[in-house]
């Protein structure tokens, strides 16, 4: 049997920081023909906020090339370990991403581990329930079921 359903991520760390050379985005690339999806692991530009400036120019570069090669874009690993900053997930990720025209159309984050949310009783509670309740984002459970519309009963 032939396998349809798979998709490549090309998803280098946070450390390149132009789109091409010395640094760059695509220094490791395979090649359009390998690769589905444009991402990145990003922990360290996310830890406070300090480096947000760093954080959205590297979305707009990895966004601007996904469009370009009609392709998607998105945070492939991210989080704060512990979360330590009580409203991390609306300031330091969410807020940097929705101010940024280009930034914006990553088409998904994702949380690393269970280590990365907040659990019943942690500060950071509210301030997750404010970024899932955001417009901007969406859940698993915000989709319908597609796969078993698809396949029927």
């Amino acid at each position: 049997k032939e396998l349809l359903q798979l998709l490549f991520v090309f998803s280098p760390c946070d450390r390149f920081r132009t789109r091409d050379g010395v640094m760059g985005y695509l220094d490791y690339y395979p090649g359009d023909a390998w690769v589905d999806i444009l991402a990145q692991d990003n922990y360290w530009q996310v830890r406070t906020g300090d480096d947000s400036a760093a954080f959205v120019n590297q979305l707009r570069i990895m966004t601007e090339l996904a469009a370009e090669k009609n392709k998607i874009s998105g945070l492939s690993e991210t989080g704060l370990a512990g979360l330590t900053i009580p409203d991390w997930f609306t300031s330091v990720l969410l807020k940097p991403v929705k101010n940024d025209s280009v930034a914006r159309k990553i088409v998904f984050i994702s949380i690393w581990n269970r280590n990365f949310v907040p659990f019943p009783g942690h500060p950071a509670v509210p301030d997750f329930l404010k970024f899932y309740h955001d417009p901007v984002t969406l859940f698993m459970g915000d989709y319908p079921d597609l796969y078993h519309a698809l396949i029927g009963p």
